[in-house]
């Protein structure tokens, strides 16, 4: 709606009819194949390589694009729209955060050391001492164009079940999943096609509040 300049803004919209449908939709998507393959592919790269994809995207003039970022605290989807260079190799992705509307946030990306830093829950992200810190493998864009060409994955008439998606509520990080590549915890996020992604909430969490993680396993696992 942004990059076509739609009216009225979406601010201003009221969550119910086509309004709701379309956030259903888009919760949807994320789990199209083409959007995970695309994600998946990305995820790889280094963090000079994303910050480049998002910055070719920026010099079309477009926004979409959703980065997720991952810790040991949880996970965040946010929506980036601009690049500040520190320096050569230190960039700040200027980014929406639904957590802190109508203020300026972002993502520091060191590209040298492939590492980022995002400020969660501290007011001033500029000195926020519990900040979220990773790698490039804690760090994925969840392409638009990859959103906006996903196909139904069960309208076919060959259609097979691709993997299983579950979510885990747990106090404690202390569990796992056995695999045929090997076994899936919290710590060890990615073993062969299965995956784990911790989700966090805005609000507040105790140590002792139960975290939820988004796990998905190949069909087929036993």
């Amino acid at each position: 709606r942004f990059m076509g300049a739609e009216q009225p803004n979406t601010v201003e919209l009221v969550n119910q009819g086509d309004v709701t449908h379309a956030l259903m939709r888009a919760f949807a998507t994320q789990f199209f194949d083409e959007m995970k393959d695309a994600t998946k592919a990305i995820v790889k790269k280094s963090m000079r390589d994303k910050v480049a994809i998002l910055e070719a995207g920026f010099a079309k003039k477009k926004v979409g694009d959703v980065v997720g970022v991952y810790s040991d605290l949880g996970g965040h989807a946010l929506l980036p729209y601009a690049i500040e260079y520190v320096s050569p190799d230190v960039a700040k992705i200027m980014i929406y955060d639904s957590n802190w509307p109508g203020q300026e946030r972002f993502i520091t990306v060191d590209m040298a050391a492939d590492t980022w830093t995002f400020p969660f829950g501290g007011p001033d992200p500029a000195n926020d001492p519990t900040a979220w810190t990773g790698g490039t493998k804690d760090f994925d864009i969840a392409p638009y164009e990859s959103r906006i060409a996903g196909t139904c994955p069960f309208c076919k008439d060959d259609s097979v079940a691709r993997q299983t998606l579950l979510v885990i509520r747990s106090v404690s990080a202390d569990w796992s999943i056995e695999t045929s590549a090997g076994t899936l915890t919290p710590g060890s996020n990615d073993v062969g096609e299965a995956t784990v992604r911790p989700m966090r909430s805005s609000a507040p969490t105790a140590t002792s509040a139960p975290f939820e993680y988004l796990v998905t396993v190949p069909a087929g696992e036993k």
